[in-house]
């Protein structure tokens, strides 16, 4: 994602998720009456429902249509302890960034920050990896329902 601040950058991840809501909507439209196509459409509906990353840019996209609480924090450059997969400890430096915060659905299910799409492991979330994930995860899907024109 590049944005020239971090209040770009929210607003970059706010217009993300509505364009991401909006391409299963537009899914939805191009297979409804199509009893092969609404399959494969509701496929795709369980997929997003089972992967993190899908289902949470889901319901952070209701969340910010719909809710008052915040998606999202401003992270100042600095420095971090963390854990690196199969390494341990590690002292990270990191630049300014946006990180996801957990969501809250209207049933007041909460949903983390995910960490995995599709049995890939990411440690540390921000909206800019998690945009570019998702991204190509939706360049694919609609590549994927292109082929399926009839």
């Amino acid at each position: 994602m590049s944005a020239a601040d971090l209040d770009d950058a929210e607003d970059a991840w706010a217009e993300f998720l509505t364009h991401a809501s909006n391409i299963y909507s537009k899914l939805r439209a191009a297979c409804y009456g199509h009893p092969r196509d609404w399959g494969w459409y509701g496929k795709k509906l369980d997929e997003r429902s089972r992967d993190p990353l899908l289902l949470y840019v889901h319901k952070a996209r209701n969340t910010a249509t719909h809710r008052l609480e915040d998606i999202t924090v401003q992270v100042k450059a600095g420095r971090q302890r963390t854990v690196a997969v199969g390494i341990g400890w590690v002292n990270v430096r990191f630049p300014n960034h946006v990180r996801p915060l957990p969501v809250t659905d209207e049933n007041g299910n909460i949903y983390d920050v995910p960490t995995t799409h599709r049995g890939f492991t990411f440690g540390y979330c921000e909206v800019g990896v998690m945009s570019h994930i998702t991204n190509k995860y939706f360049q694919d899907l609609i590549k994927e329902a292109f082929s399926r024109l009839r």
